[in-house]
């Protein structure tokens, strides 16, 4: 099982993944959101990807682009890949609420995380 140390790494590369997907897509800083809960009895980080940029219809098409996404970003370290899982939402129904609300326990990977400081670092 993974240790905390290594989930939280996998939040910091992730995210970062998740930045240059949205980066390559043309998207800015504000177009999208990451939003991670770290579950250390299992071992997993859970991830959502929000975007104003993702229209309410198209989470499925955007789902499967994220993580082809992923899928390359990690090719030298596919073992990754087993240690999260992702949703892909639209602002719009995220906003909406009921069943695509961000759930309790996730947080917000911003500017003002705890975990900035890390991203930035590995930024260098």
């Amino acid at each position: 099982m993974a240790t905390l140390t290594a989930l939280t790494r996998v939040v910091v590369d992730v995210s970062r993944a998740f930045a240059r997907y949205a980066e390559e897509q043309g998207w800015g800083r504000g177009d999208y959101s990451i939003y991670y809960k770290i579950n250390s009895d299992w071992g997993v980080v859970h991830f959502t990807f929000v975007s104003r940029r993702i229209g309410p219809s198209e989470e499925d098409r955007y789902y499967k682009d994220v993580w082809d996404y992923m899928v390359r970003s990690f090719e030298q370290d596919p073992e990754i890949l087993r240690i999260f899982d992702l949703l892909v939402k639209s602002k719009d129904n995220v906003d909406k609420g009921g069943i695509s609300r961000i759930p309790g326990g996730y947080e917000l990977l911003d500017e003002f995380s705890v975990l900035a400081p890390l991203l930035d670092a590995h930024e260098r």
